[in-house]
C-alpha cells in the first residue's frame, strides 16, 4: 500500500519511531539480531527440528548461538507482511 500524502508519510514515520523505541527488530534472515535473553549471542536461522520444535511445520525458527533461546514465527500460505520486505513509499 503506497503513501500518497505528507500526512500519511508522517503517520507512518511516527509508527516506525514507536516501534524503534519499543525495541523492535528487523525480521530478516539476512539481519544479525542479538539475543533478547542473554544479550550476547546472535540468532541464527535454524530448522524447527534443530530448535526442538517438532511438529511445527510452517514456522521459521531462530536459535541463539550462546544461550539456546529460541524465537519462532508462524507462516501461513505466504510470509506475514513484516517478512515481505519494506513497505513501498
Amino acid at each position: 500500500m503506497g503513501i500518497s500524502t505528507a500526512q500519511e508519510l508522517l503517520a507512518r514515520i511516527d509508527e516506525e519511531l514507536v516501534a524503534i523505541r519499543l525495541g523492535a527488530q528487523v525480521l530478516s534472515k539476512d539481519v544479525e539480531r542479538r539475543c533478547g535473553v542473554c544479550g550476547v549471542g546472535k540468532y541464527l536461522s535454524a530448522r524447527a527440528e534443530e530448535a526442538g520444535l517438532t511438529n511445527y511445520s510452517g514456522t521459521k525458527a531462530f536459535l541463539c548461538d550462546q544461550c539456546g533461546h529460541v524465537q519462532f514465527f508462524r507462516f501461513g500460505a505466504q510470509p506475514p507482511p513484516a517478512w515481505q520486505g519494506p513497505p513501498r513509499v
